[in-house]
């Protein structure tokens, strides 16, 4: 009897070894499955980070061969530009321009008569900060005075000869009035006032308004966003036009 009761003992013993073989295999196999599914989630995760960084890349390419086409545009119009120039020899402030021809370089009468003279050369400001034309209320003088001003080449807007400027109150407040500006590079043009800066957003002369990098601003040119020459549209600052390249404001000097 004692024996028969072993032997049942281990019969049970065997069968609950068998059993928990089978569920440590049937763990084994969802330990597995569970590993491929991650598996194949992380490639899927892997082959759309490759289709977007593909996507971005070629993004990065289009854009760069706009710009660059943009840049060869610019080269191809100066070169044509300057070769009808020698062919015509004619000046390059009579040059066809847009809306009516581009005067990129005014030349100012010697008999000009100078109402008042500002030296503003220990200022220190080369950097030219624009505005646009459009932004005037309709009942304005500001507004006004646009409706009879034009768009250069470069997208500067103009009255007759005059660039389009905005100054501090310290130059003067009445829109229209005229005046001479002369650069350290030697570069002198005619300019009228458009806008006039507040005070509030000037130093304490009037004078004057820091630009983003500290730089003095003291001429903001008005332009025709539409038309804006792509150098000065990348800097952020007309003095990227040849005729200013960047050189500091020497006098404001108010004219008849």
């Amino acid at each position: 009897m004692k024996r028969k009761e072993k032997d049942n003992k281990i019969v049970l013993m065997y069968i609950m070894i068998v059993i928990l073989l089978v569920v440590i295999v049937v763990l084994i196999d969802l330990v597995a499955l569970s590993f491929k599914k991650a598996s194949k989630s992380l490639e899927e995760s892997e082959d759309n980070i490759d289709a977007f960084t593909s996507t971005v890349t070629s993004s990065s390419i289009s854009s760069s061969s706009f710009i660059n086409e943009e840049r060869n545009n610019q080269q191809d119009f100066s070169d044509l530009k300057e070769s009808l120039e020698k062919v015509l020899d004619i000046s390059s402030n009579n040059f066809s321009s847009k809306e009516i021809k581009e005067e990129t370089e005014v030349k100012v009468d010697n008999e000009i008569d100078v109402i008042n003279s500002y030296d503003v050369k220990s200022y220190y400001s080369n950097f030219y900060a624009y505005m646009s034309c459009w932004l005037f209320a309709d009942w304005s003088d500001q507004y006004a005075l646009q409706q009879n001003c034009w768009t250069d080449s470069y997208g500067l807007r103009r009255y007759g000869n005059d660039i389009c400027i905005a100054l501090g109150s310290r130059f003067g407040s009445v829109i229209g009035t005229r005046y001479q500006i002369t650069l350290s590079n030697g570069y002198s043009f005619t300019a009228i006032l458009a806008d006039v800066k507040a005070d509030c957003d000037t130093d304490v002369t009037n004078t004057f308004r820091y630009a983003g990098d500290g730089t003095p601003n003291i001429i903001e040119v008005l332009v025709d966003p539409s038309y804006l020459n792509y150098d000065v549209l990348v800097t952020g600052d007309v003095g990227a036009l040849p005729e200013f390249n960047h050189s500091y404001v020497s006098y404001i000097s108010e004219i008849s």
